[in-house]
């Protein structure tokens, strides 16, 4: 038996460093829910009071916490206070909106949303601004999804940009030089490195643009 509930996530995805950044897991859910108006589901602060925050599997996966992390102003409660997400979603007292936590290398952001009395697990894509469920039950986020890796990303494309580019520094992403949206290719050579703020801003605006074409 596995000595804690994250044990085959991390085995999957090992923490990079001697190991992650601890998490005032309690604060920061209170942090949470005070300026989202949205509890926090139980066994993602139980992660990040029993694991913590940072980078994860090579940094295929970057979890947020109550700090900004390493080489960037990036944190749970910042990072979802930036006003492009109130721009995406309807916020009602009700169901709230998502609140993003963690995310891809490729910028895929993963998050969690309460509606109808039930929390998922979704995953938005920064390009495409597509939402997929991941999880229908949270609790199945870390007990059935990420207990393999490249669960939320193509292994064959991460490796092939991470020999062209290299790994991502902090807080940056692999992104589409030209945007899907506008015609751009997933080939090898239409991706760089960018980072996550200009990544998701440059995908919200041609989404706007093309929605009003």
């Amino acid at each position: 038996m596995p000595q804690n509930q994250f044990e085959v996530f991390l085995a999957a995805y090992p923490p990079e460093g001697a190991r992650p950044r601890k998490v005032n897991a309690v604060a920061l859910a209170r942090s949470i829910q005070e300026r989202f108006r949205v509890t926090p589901p139980p066994e993602l602060v139980s992660f990040w009071r029993e694991v913590g925050s940072g980078y994860f599997g090579n940094r295929e996966l970057l979890f947020l916490g109550d700090a900004p992390t390493p080489g960037q102003e990036r944190d749970v409660v910042g990072w979802n206070e930036l006003p492009f997400w109130n721009d995406l979603f309807a916020v009602s007292p009700e169901q709230g909106r998502p609140l993003f936590f963690a995310e891809t290398c490729f910028g895929d952001q993963l998050g969690f949303r309460h509606r109808d009395g039930e929390c998922s697990a979704i995953l938005l894509e920064p390009d495409t601004l597509q939402k997929f469920v991941v999880a229908e039950a949270f609790s199945a986020l870390f007990s059935e999804v990420l207990t393999e890796r490249f669960a939320l990303t193509d292994r064959e494309r991460l490796e092939e940009l991470q020999q062209r580019l290299g790994r991502i520094p902090d807080g940056w992403h692999y992104a589409p030089i030209v945007s899907p949206l506008v015609g751009g290719s997933d080939d090898f050579d239409n991706f760089h490195v960018e980072s996550a703020q200009v990544h998701l801003t440059t995908a919200i605006a041609t989404f706007r643009s093309v929605s009003r074409e």
